[in-house]
């Protein structure tokens, strides 16, 4: 996990591996920065004034791992 941010309602953290990096939308609470997970959920795009994101909607609980990056 590389950051994590709560904007009003949405609460968000960011992951990366050697693909690329995408922001996880959760309803529980933020991981601790470093902290090596494996999430699984639904892709979607969220839109903030000029910014568009695309997003991955958290499915049941993040799971620590130790191959994820």
């Amino acid at each position: 996990m590389t950051d994590a941010t709560s904007i009003l309602i949405v609460k968000y953290f960011e992951i990366k591996d050697d693909t690329g990096k995408i922001k996880v939308v959760t309803d529980r609470l933020l991981p601790a920065k470093g902290e090596k997970l494996k999430v699984t959920g639904r892709t979607g795009v969220i839109e903030a004034g000029s910014e568009r994101w695309v997003v991955l909607r958290e499915k049941g609980k993040p799971e620590k791992s130790e191959k994820a990056k």
